[in-house]
């Protein structure tokens, strides 16, 4: 049974519903689907332990879970890969910045910790609907293991994990000589608005000299100046200690208030190209 083969993911109230008798809707709707697969050339069956409709594809398990009444809602599941002698902190970064990128499908990690699952959750009014983006799903479940795994590869295992880590970001407003005009943690109003300056809290691994590249993000995009680099806003230079410590980067905007207009932002940092976190903000 997949249960064994797979960690379970705790999925709160929906997750109990999935283990109770389906209701008349579901369980029309879950023949329907079946009937279907079957027309594919897969063979479905009913997991008698959790009523989930499962089939193969390539050697690959698929399940899906039906619940409720119309619009009925659907949790369609790919098998996990491994978490296993992985660097854990590193994992849920990608996950985090995977679920960021992708409308569709979610990765979470199992209540073990020893492995990545991979689902897509929806409501629909009719199978028909379903069966329309069947295998836009089966796509998207793939494209998010194969980033899961790419993604991975490149930061390295725990013994090669990056050498500067991100934990948390935040933003204030100041003047030209560096003195705040809007601490952090407090709003930032649109009039008063000069110089928004992001300081980092990082993990540093390794203590030397960083190129830190920084993109900000306002309500009309990616905001640049004369000096900016290549598809960033600005570069900082900054001596990292080993540990953890926060780290004041350079101000970015005018001597002129009012320079920001209200909406929304966005920091990101970036470090050798790899975008180590992001900050979102708003001005008033």
């Amino acid at each position: 049974m997949k249960k064994i083969l797979f960690a379970i993911i705790a999925l709160l109230a929906v997750a109990g519903q999935a283990r109770a008798e389906l209701d008349a809707d579901a369980l029309r709707f879950r023949s329907n689907i079946k009937n279907f697969l079957s027309e594919e050339g897969f063979s479905p069956y009913i997991d008698s332990d959790d009523e989930s409709l499962c089939f193969k594809k390539e050697g690959v398990l698929y399940w899906i879970d039906f619940m409720g009444s119309k619009p009925v809602y659907i949790q369609f599941h790919r098998a996990g890969s491994s978490a296993e002698d992985c660097d854990i902190d590193r994992v849920l970064e990608i996950i985090n910045e995977i679920n960021r990128e992708y409308r569709c499908v979610k990765l979470t990690l199992s209540s073990s910790r020893k492995s990545v699952m991979y689902n897509v959750e929806l409501y629909c009014n009719s199978p028909e609907d379903f069966k329309y983006s069947f295998y836009k799903y089966i796509k998207v479940l793939e494209s998010g293991k194969k980033e899961m795994l790419e993604k991975y590869a490149e930061g390295g295992s725990s013994s090669s994990s990056p050498a500067v880590k991100y934990n948390s970001a935040s933003v204030r407003n100041e003047d030209a000589d560096g003195d705040p005009i809007t601490d952090y943690g407090t709003t930032i109003y649109s009039y008063r608005t000069k110089y928004l300056t992001p300081r980092v809290n990082l993990t540093v691994k390794k203590a030397g000299n960083y190129d830190i590249y920084v993109k900000m993000y306002g309500p009309n995009g990616l905001t640049t100046g004369s000096n900016s680099p290549d598809g960033y806003s600005y570069k900082t230079t900054k001596y990292l200690s080993e540990g953890t410590s926060d780290v004041k980067l350079t101000g970015w905007g005018s001597d002129t208030s009012g320079h920001w207009k209200s909406g929304d932002y966005r920091f990101e940092f970036y470090i050798d190209g790899k975008l180590l976190g992001t900050k979102y903000f708003s001005v008033k």
